[in-house]
């Protein structure tokens, strides 16, 4: 990648901002990427040649996620690549139990739908987010953060039919808990708790 002009540069939001040429008129191709968008180039290349390399999601030790991808060498071995370090890498020790293992296509694709929901939700397109949110948790059930922003964003923004959609807000942060129980997602919780009230009081005769 570094060879066809691709840079490091985080964030790196969407995978169509990784393909935009930010070159001048005249110059050699220039791109950028980070964790995710880099592994998502190498899996669509690997995915055509049906190459056995998968996405692996991981919580870093200072708190922030990160992907590679992992190549299966044969039934004992695989290796792990680092698009943003250019490099091997190793799993962390102690990760949720979530984390740290190869993705399979479908997990792969609802960790992107939960990606592209969160683009929808921050242009207000919220119609899509919860779509692309319900696909992502049907998908990657396993993945609690899928559940906690999808019901962070019932709970604190002003959508259309925001108040048909509070138990199912409540619903996704219990399950977010019940997976990982984190400082963010009790917040998240406590947040669709308050909503769910205020919700109630204004239902209320």
């Amino acid at each position: 990648m570094a060879e066809n002009g691709f840079g490091l540069y985080i964030p790196t939001d969407t995978l169509s901002d990784a393909l935009l040429n930010r070159a001048p008129v005249d110059q050699p191709a220039r791109y950028i990427f980070d964790c995710d968008t880099g592994s998502f180039i190498f899996l669509t290349i690997s995915d055509s040649l049906k190459a056995p390399v998968s996405l692996v999601d991981i919580r870093l030790p200072g708190g922030a996620g990160h992907n590679y991808v992992q190549w299966k060498l044969d039934d004992s071995h695989s290796m792990n690549w680092d698009m943003n370090g250019r490099a091997e890498c190793l799993t962390p020790p102690n990760l949720p139990a979530y984390q740290g293992k190869p993705m399979s296509r479908e997990q792969t694709m609802g960790y992107a739908f939960s990606l592209r929901a969160g683009m929808w939700s921050k242009r207000q397109i919220y119609d899509r987010a919860l779509a692309d949110f319900r696909s992502a948790m049907q998908m990657y059930p396993k993945d609690p953060l899928s559940y906690n922003n999808f019901a962070w964003m019932i709970a604190t923004r002003d959508m259309p039919n925001r108040k048909m959609l509070v138990a199912d807000a409540l619903d996704a942060a219990l399950k977010a808990t019940s997976i990982e129980n984190t400082a963010n997602y009790m917040d998240t919780l406590a947040c669709v708790y308050r909503s769910e009230e205020h919700t109630s009081e204004l239902q209320s005769p």
